[in-house]
């Protein structure tokens, strides 16, 4: 059985209320709360309607995004990450989302290793104060400056920080990045898109191409699934497309319906 999630961005036009309610609509576990997406700045009120309309719809909240570019640390970031800390936990999340630079920033492995190295020993106080955990997702763009998920399970481990730093496997950036492990026991969150365009290399396949799992998918979201369980992995797996497409379906819900119904189904043949 996979625990669903919905990141907020699959129907963004939502608001909270709206959202939640779709997602306990399609069984769903729990959500995923971005600012980007929430049509209201992240303030104590918003994180009570969060925490009631969560409470109401009997959902968990997965993880709240993101402090972006937080390997360009400075005191700015380690502000950002500070109140989002705070504020995930004010809406009862236990995880907040750290994302890489993607600017084609480039440097040495030894250089992007020191300097993860210096920030996660900056961030981790906060999160463990705070009984949280920090959700790193590496971006399989060659533009991004954190590309490989054991790039991260290297330094966390160690570090020694396994309690409160988790990786995101994102199958499309898994796909794009070229990474063939997978690490299970240090992942927090899956995130699941598909890309259907035939005519794309995946080299320059972009967060726009990325629908609903489906029987024409090409990143092998199956696949990457059935590997994530045979190790080990229980947790939630969040749908995460950015394509307008679905962003802007006039039945958002019956389109999620169909991959959930996909998914399942073909993990039950593979399993037979």
């Amino acid at each position: 059985m996979i625990l669903f999630g919905l990141n907020h961005m699959a129907v963004r036009g939502l608001d909270v209320d709206a959202f939640f309610a779709l997602a306990s609509s399609l069984g769903c576990a729990g959500v995923e709360i971005r600012e980007d997406t929430s049509h209201e700045k992240f303030t104590k009120k918003f994180a009570r309607k969060v925490t009631r309309s969560a409470n109401e719809n009997q959902l968990g909240i997965f993880a709240v995004s993101e402090v972006g570019a937080f390997d360009d640390f400075s005191q700015q970031k380690f502000e950002e990450a500070k109140a989002l800390i705070s504020m995930s936990a004010e809406m009862g999340s236990k995880a907040v989302s750290f994302i890489p630079r993607n600017d084609g920033f480039a440097s040495s492995a030894v250089e992007r290793k020191r300097n993860l190295t210096g920030i996660l020993q900056e961030l981790q106080p906060l999160l463990r104060d705070a009984d949280m955990q920090g959700f790193i997702e590496p971006l399989g763009f060659e533009t991004a400056s954190i590309r490989f998920k054991a790039d991260v399970v290297e330094v966390v481990e160690e570090l020694g920080f396994e309690d409160h730093f988790k990786i995101i496997h994102d199958t499309f950036h898994h796909t794009l990045s070229g990474e063939t492990q997978v690490f299970a026991h240090h992942t927090g969150l899956v995130h699941i898109s598909g890309v259907e365009d035939q005519n794309t290399k995946f080299v320059d396949m972009k967060d726009a191409d990325r629908v609903l799992v489906g029987p024409e998918d090409r990143l092998g979201n199956i696949e990457q699934l059935q590997e994530l369980q045979a190790a080990g992995y229980i947790g939630p797996v969040s749908f995460e497309p950015f394509s307008p497409t679905v962003q802007n379906a006039n039945d958002p819900k019956a389109e999620l319906e169909r991959s959930i119904k996909f998914i399942e189904d073909q993990l039950v043949l593979r399993a037979a």
